[in-house]
């Protein structure tokens, strides 16, 4: 399967909106660097990262998934986008200040994308970027995901970044990695609004649905059951998703 298969199944929107308050964390990062650099926002997805850096540095939007793109383009017009993937950027050596990321930079193959990114920061540049953890409801949720598609209850690992010596592990070449915890919230007004997310405003789970075949029903319960039991009396839904900031240096 492709990166434009999966996250071009569905509309990406309301996920978009949901992950775009993570996005300070990502600038406040950041906010030590000079007017005149340029910063990398790899994955850009439908651009709210993107906006954010526009206004204070030279941004370039790495999307490779078309749909996700054209929102992108139309939200920050003023940006450079870049058809590529985060393994594979196809920009030049030592090229940006500092390569940032919502939620998108964790998805990548660490193998291919960490030597990538050494290549095009510049001696001392910036990579920051989000990722989920093992905490909240969108872990709980995989879990019970996974279990329904007839695998093991394990989380995938783009959601143990967090877990002791990972980042270290994957981010070899890079100095100074940190790594802050953060709760994003995580609400529904209803079981309903959060399925009507599920099949048509989440892209990974309408292809999931899609690919799942004779465990598409026991999918599509799990969730359902899922977000039962985190409804309140009143049938709204108040969760959070526990995220991490991740920040390193490339060597001097």
């Amino acid at each position: 399967m492709s990166v434009s298969e999966v996250w071009g199944s569905a509309d990406y929107g309301p996920t978009a909106v949901r992950l775009a308050p993570a996005a300070t964390l990502v600038c406040e990062a950041l906010s030590g660097l000079a007017p005149e650099s340029t910063v990398l926002d790899l994955g850009a997805g439908h651009g709210h990262l993107t906006e954010r850096l526009a206004e204070h540095w030279h941004t370039i939007a790495l999307e490779p998934v078309a749909r996700m793109r054209d929102a992108g383009m139309r939200c920050c017009p003023d940006a450079r986008w870049v058809d590529a993937l985060g393994e594979d950027t196809g920009l030049a050596d030592c090229s940006v200040d500092a390569i940032a990321s919502n939620f998108g930079a964790f998805l990548c193959d660490p193998d291919r994308a960490t030597p990538e990114w050494l290549r095009i920061l510049r001696p001392g540049g910036m990579l920051a970027f989000t990722a989920w953890d093992r905490r909240g409801f969108l872990a709980e949720m995989t879990l019970e995901m996974m279990a329904a598609a007839g695998g093991p209850r394990i989380q995938p690992p783009h959601m143990t970044w967090a877990d002791p010596g990972v980042a270290e592990e994957r981010l070899r070449g890079f100095t100074d990695i940190t790594i802050t915890r953060h709760d994003l919230p995580w609400n529904f007004s209803s079981v309903e609004d959060g399925m009507a997310l599920y099949r048509e405003g989440s892209p990974t789970h309408a292809f999931s649905f899609a690919r799942a075949g004779e465990h598409a029903r026991q999918l599509e319960d799990a969730l359902r059951t899922h977000l039962e039991a985190n409804a309140r009396a009143s049938g709204r839904i108040e969760s959070f998703s526990g995220c991490v900031l991740i920040t390193a240096r490339a060597a001097a």
